[in-house]
């Protein structure tokens, strides 16, 4: 099996929309492709793929961090983009068509980190903060705190 990705881009981490970008292929060009892996007896694995960009650097952001203005938007944006390959996908045979890490993550990033973590975090109050017995007196044999052992050592990155 080969696998071929599919991308579309935002242009920063809060972009509400998908667009062509630097590594985008035609589908013209993803058809071929996915026809000459079959000529060669191969199955197709296609792979739609958001990247963030970072604006005008050529790096990208880590795909946890996108977190759109406006959700709606971002989600008929990402619906348009899976219609388009799955399209694709159906006219030239392709085996097996991957979605749901841009999905995943999008959930992520909104529904877990913004809503129920927080919700859990407030509702348990102290238990957050709960050691078991063994644990809070190896703290105290080592002399672990919050406190920085050496206060007068500035931490620099290197």
């Amino acid at each position: 099996m080969v696998t071929i990705y599919a991308y579309k881009f935002m242009s920063t981490a809060t972009s509400n929309s998908l667009v062509s970008g630097p590594w985008t292929e035609p589908d013209a060009s993803l058809g071929a492709t996915i026809d000459a892996a079959h000529d060669a007896g191969l199955q197709v694995q296609l792979i739609p793929t958001v990247w963030v960009n970072l604006a005008g650097t050529g790096s990208f952001y880590w795909r946890g961090a996108i977190h759109p203005a406006d959700h709606n938007a971002w989600f008929d944006s990402y619906r348009f983009m899976i219609n388009q390959y799955a399209d694709l996908a159906k006219q030239h045979g392709v085996e097996l068509f991957g979605i749901g890490s841009g999905l995943a993550i999008i959930i992520d990033a909104t529904l877990i980190r913004g809503v129920l973590v927080p919700a859990i975090v407030r509702a348990l109050g102290r238990l957050n903060w709960y050691a078991p017995g063994p644990l809070r007196r190896l703290h105290a044999r080592v002399a672990l705190s919050e406190e920085p052992a050496h206060p007068e050592v500035a931490l620099v990155d290197a």
